[in-house]
């Protein structure tokens, strides 16, 4: 099953947005409290992501409750067209093909950022479909308000 989420985000500039979506500060920021995602590697996340790296996690929901582990590889970090494309699986995904994207919006204080997903988890796709919505919905509301409130510097 496809998602594609689009969300015009007001008071920062595409430059700014892609620096942002390298972050794993970022990731974390806008998933909790929501989710909370460890890494499971000594010495944590790096700086940036790297193309070609995979980083294994620990998801947890409110960060307490345990969902297992989580690994994201990045196979492709595109800096001329803003684009971040990562395959990823764990115990409660099977297959997850995720690309986020920020584009020039009309408003040069305003950006596009888009998240498109693959899922595909067997006889419990259709829930598992529904639960990343909402957590992308989320995510996208996060972003948002963590801008509109200077805290994403």
């Amino acid at each position: 099953m496809r998602i594609v989420m689009q969300s015009k985000i007001k008071g920062i500039s595409p430059d700014k947005m892609w620096e942002h979506l390298q972050s794993p500060a970022t990731f974390q920021m806008v998933s909790a409290p929501l989710m909370v995602f460890r890494s499971r590697v000594s010495g944590g996340y790096p700086k940036r992501w790297a193309q070609g790296s995979a980083y294994p996690l620990q998801m947890y929901m409110l960060g307490c409750i345990p969902l297992g582990h989580h690994t994201i590889l990045f196979k492709r970090i595109d800096h001329s067209a803003k684009r971040v494309s990562t395959d990823e699986h764990g115990l409660l995904l099977k297959f997850w093909q995720h690309t986020m994207e920020v584009m020039s919006d009309s408003d040069p204080q305003a950006v596009l950022f888009r998240d498109t997903l693959e899922v595909r988890n067997g006889i419990i796709t259709l829930p598992t479909y529904l639960g990343v919505y909402a957590f992308f919905t989320y995510r996208h509301w996060r972003m948002k308000r963590l801008i509109r409130k200077g805290r994403f510097t």
